[in-house]
């Protein structure tokens, strides 16, 4: 019985791991496409619209805002995403978790 219940732990494990590792895919390709369509969107507002019309040559200040967002916003959840696993491996003795 206990081997059994073993092996259908072992399974579950492996299968939240997978659908750790997913989720965690998701959320990075979310993390790069996520400024470049805000960005779009602010270049888009009437404001810039006159502006950019009359410089068309000027598309690099989107590609440029897009990739130093970009960077800002993986570089923060990383540093989250970090401090978040330290904080669970330091505490790991003090009580259960469910899910970190």
């Amino acid at each position: 019985m206990s081997q059994m219940t073993g092996r259908t732990t072992g399974k579950i494990a492996q299968e939240t791991q997978k659908d750790a590792i997913s989720m965690r895919t998701i959320a990075l390709v979310t993390l790069f496409f996520l400024p470049a369509t805000f960005v779009s969107a602010v270049f888009e507002m009437p404001f810039f619209e006159e502006y950019f019309n009359d410089h068309a040559p000027l598309v690099w200040i989107y590609f440029v805002s897009v990739f130093l967002l970009t960077a800002v916003v993986v570089s923060l959840w990383n540093i989250w995403l970090r401090r978040k696993m330290r904080s669970i491996h330091e505490g790991e003795g003090k009580y259960f978790l469910i899910y970190p």
